[in-house]
């Protein structure tokens, strides 16, 4: 990790008081040090250890979805997820699921139609969320 020598701080603090640079102050200068070194840090325990991925943290299990069911369950499960964990108490109102984005008629990225198809419709599809809850196991992920 490269460093700036006291002096160079020095005299990039003094052009930024005497107005001939407008970057940052003293304390934005050591900030962008320490930052500089914690991701040089962080890149060479990915190194040592032979990280690619998260440094701290496991990676995410998959399972590919090679049926039908699987999908409709998982869909179901994605949506009630919100008030499975205490986020919301309807998971219908939850501002932040695709549930009320594929109900709607704005136009958005979503595959709406697809996703309606696939259940059967619109009707079918709100059917399958009110008729169907959640547990909390991993039995609807189908991990391994």
């Amino acid at each position: 990790m490269k460093t700036k020598r006291q002096d160079e701080m020095d005299a990039e603090l003094l052009q930024v008081q005497t107005g001939k640079k407008v970057l940052c102050d003293f304390s934005q200068i050591v900030s962008e040090a320490f930052r500089r070194f914690f991701l040089c840090y962080a890149k060479s325990i990915k190194i040592q250890e032979g990280r690619t991925g998260s440094l701290f943290e496991k990676n995410f299990k998959r399972k590919e979805v090679t049926n039908s069911d699987h999908l409709y369950w998982l869909v179901n499960y994605i949506h009630r997820n919100p008030e499975t964990h205490g986020f919301t108490a309807d998971f219908h109102k939850y501002p932040h699921s695709s549930y009320a984005s594929i109900l709607c008629d704005i136009p958005t990225k979503l595959k709406r139609q697809e996703v309606l198809d696939m259940f059967g419709g619109r009707e079918a599809f709100v059917r399958f969320h009110l008729t169907n809850p959640v547990n909390n196991s991993d039995d609807y992920l189908m991990i391994a």
